[in-house]
């Protein structure tokens, strides 16, 4: 048992010298700590973690199929605009393979286009089906201003996302559904998540 606090402990100590824009002062601390330790994300750079970066559609297929432990997919190409060898191919082949992302139409993925609010808890809606997770819900935005700003597509997956506690709205009465998301506020979510 101390061998298991002490083994912590070291873990702790290497995190804190790790990136020098995360300390322990940022509310994104433990969440990025969970993210990196499981090997969910990576520095951008050897020493940074760029906790406010918006994410990217690229990113966050990323992210979940490492969730999934890297499962390698025989696939045909199925979007124009991803790159062949890209860091985030095999990803999108596995996303894409299990339903967990459809592309923004006209055989396009958008790699590079910022994650909006309400594609991220889609994506993290489709990705706890595939999982098995208890999906049922009940759609009520009323406390939200912006509750007309949700796409239909998405209103589902934002109520299991709020239902769960997984996402949380911008502020009491805004959920913020076409905003972008940070890479902490993701590594945050994903700490609530640890499906």
């Amino acid at each position: 048992e101390e061998l298991i606090v002490l083994e912590e402990e070291k873990k702790n100590e290497a995190f804190k010298k790790q990136f020098v824009d995360v300390t322990e002062e940022n509310w994104y601390y433990d969440s990025v700590k969970y993210a990196y330790t499981k090997g969910l994300f990576k520095g951008i750079e050897e020493n940074q973690f760029a906790p406010n970066m918006t994410m990217n559609r690229a990113m966050l297929v990323t992210v979940l199929h490492r969730l999934d432990g890297e499962e390698k997919v025989e696939t045909n190409e199925i979007f124009d605009d991803i790159q062949k060898d890209s860091y985030y191919q095999e990803a999108v082949n596995w996303a894409s393979s299990n339903k967990i992302v459809q592309g923004i139409g006209e055989g396009e993925f958008a790699p590079l286009n910022e994650i909006t609010r309400e594609q991220l808890v889609v994506m993290l809606y489709r990705y706890a089906k595939l999982k098995g997770q208890d999906m049922e819900t009940e759609i009520d935005f009323t406390n939200y201003a912006d509750r007309n700003d949700i796409s239909s597509y998405a209103e589902e997956a934002f109520a299991w996302a709020i239902k769960q506690g997984y996402v949380n709205g911008r502020s009491e009465s805004e959920l913020a559904p076409k905003a972008t998301a940070t890479r902490a506020e993701v590594a945050t979510i994903l700490m609530r998540f640890k499906i």
